[in-house]
């Protein structure tokens, strides 16, 4: 049974012609799980082709911070300090997903991933691995975003289909909003609804 996604009634415009672009992240820093360190590495093959994108991370290293400081010192190797930014947390991801053009989701491994099904139901496009489990059963790949293969060249890829075609972006983020609509939350509790009441009916047989 899946998760509920939120339904929100505002949509993103990723086609926007806008002064600067935005791909984001929306997770724990996590270096096995959420390898934010291959978005980093994928974006640094794309950071001169496209002068006017910056990628942003909202989220916090649950550690000791240490990962933290190695993303930091990655991004700053790469000369990328003015382009990769670490947000921190927020209140108010909705904004976050309405100002944002890509979600980036370089997941290993997901149990479902909400803040990814949140941010397509905002209208975003996805990006993300064919490999990774939940990720390869939500993104339709060329329809509501990007499935790649492993690696920061194969991510960079898709990265720049999406960065260099902002039609692309508008047409991807609004079939990401529609497909949105099978988790609404009233859908999803009239599953359980039939499912529960399906248990109470084989119990009294």
């Amino acid at each position: 049974m899946p998760n509920a996604v939120p339904q929100y009634s505002k949509e993103a415009d990723p086609g926007k012609e806008r002064t600067r672009h935005t791909i984001i992240d929306v997770a724990r820093l996590t270096r096995e799980q959420k390898q934010p360190h291959v978005l980093i590495t994928a974006f640094s093959l794309l950071a001169k082709e496209f002068p006017d994108w910056d990628l942003e991370f909202w989220g916090v290293d649950p550690g000791d911070g240490s990962y933290q400081k190695y993303l930091s010192d990655l991004v700053g190797k790469l000369g990328l300090n003015d382009r990769v930014f670490f947000r921190g947390v927020t209140t108010d991801v909705l904004s976050v997903y309405l100002n944002s053009d890509i979600f980036a989701i370089p997941s290993s491994f997901e149990g479902f991933g909400l803040a990814m099904t949140e941010a397509m139901s905002a209208g975003l496009p996805a990006v993300g691995f064919k490999s990774c489990d939940a990720v390869n059963e939500i993104i339709r790949d060329e329809v509501s975003g990007f499935l790649t293969d492993d690696g920061p060249e194969a991510y960079a890829e898709a990265l720049r289909k999406l960065m260099a075609d902002p039609m692309l972006r508008k047409k991807m983020g609004h079939a990401a909003k529609l497909e949105m609509e099978e988790f609404s939350p009233e859908r999803v509790w009239d599953e359980w609804e039939k499912l529960l009441s399906k248990l109470v009916q084989n119990k009294k047989q």
